[in-house]
């Protein structure tokens, strides 16, 4: 099973790995508890593990004089690595981080701000969960957010998975069989825990190096113990 599977025909796959009654009547009362598993279990896998498939790039056009600008509708600062800015011809990779010495040098004080090119600094906008460009250009330009997409929407029936439908199933078929004691959860979990190793080897063999925001690993400091790989998160 490839991604983009609806969440429906996942529903139905789940049913059928806990050898569930396959009747649309029967299954009404477990639909929407299946269907939250879903999409726990894929918000829990992606931000667990690192998708190369799902990392892309986004432009966003700068105005002269603006200092905040939101993020891409599928980024989040969260997930957006690095930033570049369009100098010339160029692409420059641009430092996380604008405290008090660039403030200094150049004010971005909103009334009369200092403008000044190229952008040298970038920094997440808490209070708008916007990002901050340093200093404010002084003429239109562009620059570059670098990350992993977000995950598409999964609450319809018809929308789609963004990873791969049968991992999900597994897993979540594992977790539904484990509660009701069944022997049968060990085998879906070890094939689902499978499918995740196959589908990272796959994914990042000899294709990205480590990324780093700011100059900071943005992994460093997560456990050691990766979730579905190492241990199954407890159900709501």
């Amino acid at each position: 099973m490839a991604r983009g599977v609806q969440l429906s025909q996942l529903v139905k796959d789940v049913r059928a790995e806990c050898g569930h009654s396959m009747s649309v009547s029967q299954g009404v009362n477990t639909r929407e508890k299946i269907q939250y598993l879903l999409r726990r279990t894929q918000t829990e896998l992606f931000e667990a593990n690192e998708w190369p498939q799902l990392f892309v790039y986004r432009d966003v056009l700068l105005h002269a004089g603006d200092k905040t600008y939101d993020f891409p509708i599928d980024f989040s600062f969260e997930h957006t690595l690095h930033l570049h800015y369009l100098n010339g011809t160029t692409w420059s990779a641009v430092p996380y981080g604008i405290g008090d010495a660039e403030y200094s040098v150049y004010s971005t004080d909103t009334e009369n701000p200092t403008r000044a090119s190229p952008v040298q600094r970038w920094n997440f906008d808490p209070d708008n969960a916007q990002f901050e460009v340093w200093p404010v250009p002084p003429t239109d330009g562009k620059v570059r957010l670098w990350g992993t997409k977000a995950l598409a929407p999964f609450i319809a029936e018809g929308d789609r998975c963004t990873l791969d439908g049968t991992m999900l199933v597994l897993f979540v078929a594992s977790e539904i069989l484990a509660k009701s004691k069944s022997e049968d959860a060990q085998i879906k979990l070890q094939k689902a825990q499978e499918l995740l190793r196959r589908l990272k080897a796959r994914s990042v063999s000899n294709k990205t190096g480590t990324v780093v925001l700011g100059g900071v690993d943005p992994y460093n400091g997560r456990s050691t113990k990766r979730p579905y790989l190492d241990y199954i998160p407890r159900g709501g």
